[in-house]
């Protein structure tokens, strides 16, 4: 992980690996209640505890994979470097309430960190599982996923899925503003309201929307060309000077 500050800008190694063994991908980091975590392939969870980093995975993180053979030019040999579990975004309320999501071989999966232990959420989904977005009620998360995968819920109470399906597309994110969720997805900015999707017409001409996110009473979208501001009022375009015009 690169850390990138104004006068000292530094690497940590998360792990220690061996050359003749395949660990998997870190896919995210986030700060949790003022603490550092990161999650990825091989159901690998991680903390960062005073520039040091612990794993957290007890019961769930998996063995590395031992290349049984230096060259790795046959394709067919692709298929054995795959893990069971494979984790995209980590977030929680605080350190003893942690979510985890991503996928289980083909379905999507869902873990919850009391913690001391990991507990597992039956499947709900074969739709892989992207992105935990926390509820202002400060007790249910939403998960977006593949496939216009909207789950709502807890692990105490459960998860109830809001798709809608006559929507394929993957919802990357979603955000919470002015009592609506905003949903980032490959066919534009969706709104989720009275238990109804719609693209938000002030942008239906934008699509590939990878990213949304309420910061201090803002809305930001971001799509492949453009920066996007809401206020509440208004939708204010900010484009990229080295984009194209057309």
């Amino acid at each position: 992980v690169g850390i990138f500050q104004q006068s000292n800008n530094e690497h940590q190694e998360i792990r220690y690996k061996l050359e003749e063994k395949v660990y998997g991908k870190f896919n995210h980091i986030r700060v949790i209640n003022g603490d550092l975590y990161a999650c990825g392939d091989g159901s690998q969870v991680y903390k960062n505890k005073q520039n040091e980093w612990k794993s957290i995975g007890v019961g769930l993180e998996e063995d590395p994979i031992e290349l049984k053979n230096q060259d790795l030019s046959f394709l067919e040999y692709e298929s054995d470097l795959d893990f069971n579990r494979c984790f995209y975004d980590i977030n929680g309320f605080n350190n003893n309430a942690l979510y985890v999501c991503g996928t289980q071989k083909e379905d999507g999966f869902i873990a919850f960190f009391n913690g001391s232990n990991w507990l597992e959420v039956n499947r709900i989904t074969p739709s892989a599982l992207y992105c935990i977005t926390l509820c202002p009620d400060g007790k249910n998360i939403l998960i977006s996923g593949q496939y216009g995968t909207l789950l709502k819920g807890n692990i105490d109470d459960g998860f109830k899925n809001l798709k809608n399906i006559s929507i394929n597309s993957t919802f990357y994110n979603a955000a919470f503003y002015q009592e609506a969720i905003y949903i980032a997805s490959e066919q534009g900015l969706y709104v989720y309201a009275d238990s109804e999707y719609s693209i938000v017409p002030e942008l239906s001409d934008i699509q590939g929307v990878i990213s949304v996110e309420e910061k201090d009473g803002v809305l930001w979208v971001l799509s492949y060309k453009q920066l996007i501001r809401f206020d509440g009022k208004i939708w204010d375009r900010i484009n990229h000077p080295d984009n194209d015009e057309r």
